[in-house]
């Protein structure tokens, strides 16, 4: 029990979750009504930690890759037909940019970096034709 309590009074990092969990079969071998409540803490504790990893999960967007040539030029053409949703703009890029690392990843291209520069380019002429040429 007191490994636990060692353990738990730290940052919550991956590991020491993992020695609390490992370490709690054995501090309750003997029946208490209070292990109910450290299993609850232990989860919430758990959630709390991950919840970072999670959010980050959820809100990838880097499947937009796949779609840029569906999605953006509509998105561009969204914009110009609504200015005073213009301010958005740069949560489009913001989303695009988690493109990038799935790129970095790629090997049939010299470098990653030609891909990206690729990516750029077809964003950057969406952009050019659907709202900077016909102001």
């Amino acid at each position: 029990l007191s490994l636990m309590k060692m353990v738990i009074n730290g940052p919550g990092t991956r590991e020491r979750r993992l020695i609390s969990k490992l370490a709690f079969p054995f501090a309750s071998q003997r029946p208490l009504k209070e292990d109910e409540k450290l299993v609850a803490l232990l989860r919430k504790l758990d959630a709390i930690s991950e919840l970072r990893i999670r959010v980050h999960q959820a809100c990838d967007c880097s499947f937009l890759y796949w779609h840029k040539d569906a999605i953006v030029p509509l998105y561009f053409a969204n914009i110009y037909n609504n200015p005073g949703e213009a301010h958005r703009l740069h949560y489009m890029f913001t989303t695009l940019s988690d493109c990038v690392p799935a790129m970095r990843w790629c090997k049939h291209l010299e470098t990653p970096d030609v891909l990206v520069k690729i990516f750029e380019d077809d964003v950057y002429q969406h952009l050019k034709e659907l709202i900077l040429d016909p102001l």
